[in-house]
């Protein structure tokens, strides 16, 4: 929106990051509905800047109440703001395209007069700040891309590479792209699992994660497939992390009765599920 406007459009939204946001603009900014561009935009930099992880329609950095640890405010910094707008307008041109769709189409598609930006900048870095985990079910495209042009990323020990394996006839297989792959670290995701995996064979892996399906629509997870899957991970000796029983825990035919929505709280669980285990590296 920014780069799309005019000049003096670009001014005039400079001149409204001026004001440090509040929780009682807060409220207003929920429950206005802007009619022009610059207000709209206006709105969408305020959301970006004052909720956690600029997420549009969580609450405010700091709560309602800013008791917590950040306020609404703490990133805010109207100079930055206004040299990124700037710097925006100047990149543009006065033409700006957003595109919405997969990341490798994108990129094919720029020419030698397009500007990339990827955020997080942290690769460098990342090994001293974040840990990521990239999870797919293109399990068979991860491989070749990591065993080619992302080889660098592959190596790196603060970037974990997985795979979805919700069930036999589709899951299983991604384990055996992904042990294909050149990754220094490795992990399964079984949330949601679906059915009993069977014997599964998890060398080169170092993370398995387990849940049930969360929402009122969800499958049904039986313990005794949670539980196969943990004996596996102790006798292959894998880090195995049970995250949630789901929102339709069953035990055989039996449904199992649980107050927290979706199963998080693991007080409710039978002792043996307690398991949350983080690989060692």
């Amino acid at each position: 929106m920014v780069a799309c406007g005019d000049d003096r459009d670009v001014e005039q939204l400079r001149a409204l990051i001026g004001k440090r946001p509040t929780v009682k603009h807060f409220r207003r900014m929920r429950t206005e509905k802007p009619a022009t561009s610059l207000a709209r935009a206006f709105r969408s930099l305020f959301f970006d800047r004052s909720t956690f992880g600029g997420m549009a329609n969580s609450g405010p950095l700091g709560g309602y109440d800013q008791r917590g640890t950040g306020k609404i405010d703490s990133r805010w910094n109207p100079s930055k703001l206004a040299t990124a707008i700037k710097t925006a307008r100047r990149l543009s041109g006065g033409r700006t395209i957003v595109l919405n769709k997969d990341f490798e189409r994108a990129i094919a598609q720029a020419d030698d007069r397009s500007f990339l930006y990827l955020d997080p900048p942290y690769y460098q870095a990342g090994n001293e700040l974040y840990t990521y985990q990239v999870l797919t079910k293109r399990s068979e495209r991860m491989r070749d891309l990591l065993n080619s042009r992302l080889g660098f990323a592959a190596r790196a020990p603060h970037i974990w590479w997985g795979v979805s394996v919700e069930d036999r006839k589709y899951g299983v297989p991604r384990i055996g792209h992904l042990q294909a792959a050149n990754a220094s670290v490795r992990f399964l995701s079984l949330e949601p699992l679906l059915e009993d995996i069977g014997e599964i064979s998890l060398g080169g892996i170092r993370w398995t994660i387990v849940g049930g399906e969360s929402g009122n629509r969800a499958r049904p997870l039986d313990i005794g497939w949670a539980r196969s899957v943990l004996r596996q991970c102790r006798e292959q000796r894998v880090a195995c992390f049970v995250k949630q029983l789901g929102h339709r825990p069953i035990s055989g035919q039996t449904a199992m009765r649980l107050r927290s929505f979706n199963g998080v709280d693991w007080g409710e669980w039978p002792a043996d599920l307690r398991v949350r285990q983080y690989p060692s590296l």
